[in-house]
């Protein structure tokens, strides 16, 4: 008898153990989403931090982590000296800590697609970013940790730029709108007469627009147009812009550098392979590498070859640099710094597995790469 009610007990407990599963399920479902809801709960500190202001990297670096990220990566951004913002492609943002590699809060997922349009004022923490296929552009305050604004706005491409408490955005068909930046209210709309590639730029108080017909064109902060230059490319260019110098890489290995101060064209070069890398400028030096590895330093005014280094392989990420040195990231796994003037190897780092992104941060690099792995690589001073 004992036996039987043992079973009937147990029946029992299955079925009751069953309905409450059913009813928590959508409970903590509910409470999972809303805790992956809640943003980048975590208060940034507002210290500016600025790729390569202060950092030598003149020893190869070692390694002093590695971590397993959840997605793979899309883009990464640096936030402060101890912080670094990076977003999936599965729409995921959150922040990690330079120094341990471990997240710092909570992942956020806004989107289910990835997030490659972002745009942070570093002094006030002001992140703004969208996600091409989606409809919402989202604007955070970092500091308070907390969403400032949400707008509904189809159609989104390119990079976003700020002036003042200006947003401008812009659209693919050729729009370009200004937002306030601290409410969302779309202040203005302005539609051209051709389509917007993926460069656009500001240099002091004016937006520089490169369209797809090789169109420059400066417009005032009231969406006034001002000049319009040709510098014709193929379709997708490589763009940079570093103080007054901006920087035209098409796939024809043709090379354009443009003067934003005195509104002219410097010098147009053409290279034997394309380009896909975005060149990296200083005041003494333009550093460009093409499809077959080559990487070659010209003068930024005239043109003229300074030297060259074969290394082997794509670059196709932006070349970074120092104020001695250039790094080139490599495709296949490479990392190799470059003597400014000389172009001799200075230092060399392999990775396991093929190069996604890297980033220039305190004393060291952060690098992503296949398997979804991040490292920090630290250079000893």
């Amino acid at each position: 008898m004992n036996r039987y009610l043992k079973i009937l007990y147990s029946s029992v407990g299955i079925f009751y153990l069953k309905i409450m599963l059913k009813c928590l399920f959508p409970l903590v479902t509910l409470l999972l989403f809303i805790g992956c809801s809640r943003g980048l709960r975590h208060s940034i500190s507002p210290d500016i931090y600025l790729p390569g202001s202060e950092i030598s990297l003149n020893k190869q670096p070692r390694l002093i982590w590695t971590a397993k990220l959840p997605s793979p990566p899309n883009q990464l951004l640096s936030v402060n000296e101890e912080s670094t913002l990076i977003a999936s492609h599965r729409g995921e943002l959150f922040i990690i800590d330079i120094k341990t590699g471990k997240h710092t809060g909570r992942i956020w997922q806004p989107y289910n697609r990835p997030v490659n349009l972002l745009k942070l004022e570093r002094e006030e923490g002001f992140l703004c970013f969208s996600s091409p296929g989606e409809e919402g552009v989202y604007a955070y305050d970092l500091i308070k940790a907390k969403k400032i604004w949400k707008i509904h706005l189809p159609g989104i491409y390119g990079n976003m730029e700020i002036i003042g408490d200006t947003l401008f955005v812009f659209k693919r068909s050729g729009a370009i709108l200004t937002i306030d930046r601290k409410s969302g209210k779309i202040l203005k709309e302005r539609t051209l007469s051709t389509r917007i590639s993926w460069g656009v730029y500001r240099y002091q108080d004016r937006l520089w627009i490169y369209s797809e017909d090789g169109l420059l064109c400066s417009y005032d902060q009231t969406l006034k147009h001002k000049e319009t230059f040709r510098i014709p490319s193929n379709p997708n260019p490589v763009i940079s812009v570093t103080g007054k110098k901006l920087v035209i890489g098409d796939s024809d290995g043709r090379i354009t550098c443009f003067d934003l101060n005195q509104k002219r064209i410097l010098f147009t070069k053409q290279l034997s392979t394309p380009i896909y890398s975005e060149p990296f400028i200083t005041d003494s030096h333009l550093i460009v590498a093409q499809s077959n590895g080559n990487v070659t330093a010209l003068n930024p005014v005239n043109g003229t070859s300074v030297w060259q280094y074969q290394g082997e392989g794509l670059v196709n990420q932006p070349l970074l640099g120092t104020s001695h040195q250039v790094i080139v990231p490599f495709t296949r796994g490479a990392i190799i710094a470059l003597d400014l003037d000389s172009g001799k190897e200075r230092w060399h780092y392999d990775l396991e597995h093929k190069l996604r992104q890297i980033l220039i941060v305190t004393d060291g690099i952060i690098v992503t790469e296949g398997k979804n792995k991040i490292h920090y690589l630290k250079s000893d001073t």
